[in-house]
């Protein structure tokens, strides 16, 4: 999804997400909306994203959000705790993430510089989302 056809880094648009465990960020183009936890519905509960990338899970609170995240036919509902921000596209240059590191991290597929300098780490969307169960039929998190 992050990749160009030529092999060069893609450049997109990110939805960052810094919390006191780490740094991580989405495409734009897979975060559907962003709610506020208390407002996202409960049919389906959400996954801790930290906790899926590895931090300490934590309670949920009301001031966490929850991003609906879709690639393909398929969308879930993700929690996280943290400040937002959004980094342009222009400013960014991704660059695939090692085979070492993709073994120990396996839900990352790229590393985001900004000036030259490694600055956040890019969830798959893809990834994230064939790692999290189906969600049920009903749910509206279904496609």
């Amino acid at each position: 999804m992050l990749q160009r056809s030529s092999g060069t880094p893609a450049a997109t648009a990110l939805l960052t997400i810094w919390t006191e465990h780490g740094q991580w960020a989405l495409p734009c183009s897979a975060v559907v909306s962003v709610e506020s936890a208390a407002a996202a519905p409960t049919a389906e509960p959400s996954c801790d994203l930290a906790a899926l990338l590895g931090a300490p899970s934590s309670e949920p609170t009301r001031d966490d959000r929850v991003l609906l995240v879709q690639s393909g036919e398929r969308r879930r509902r993700v929690r996280i705790a943290g400040q937002l921000h959004l980094v342009d596209g222009a400013a960014v240059e991704l660059l695939p993430l090692p085979p070492e590191l993709c073994r120990m991290s396996p839900l990352v597929s790229h590393v985001a510089t900004v000036g030259g300098k490694p600055t956040l780490f890019v969830v798959s969307p893809e990834r994230l989302l064939e790692s999290l169960p189906s969600a049920h039929p009903g749910s509206e998190d279904a496609v």
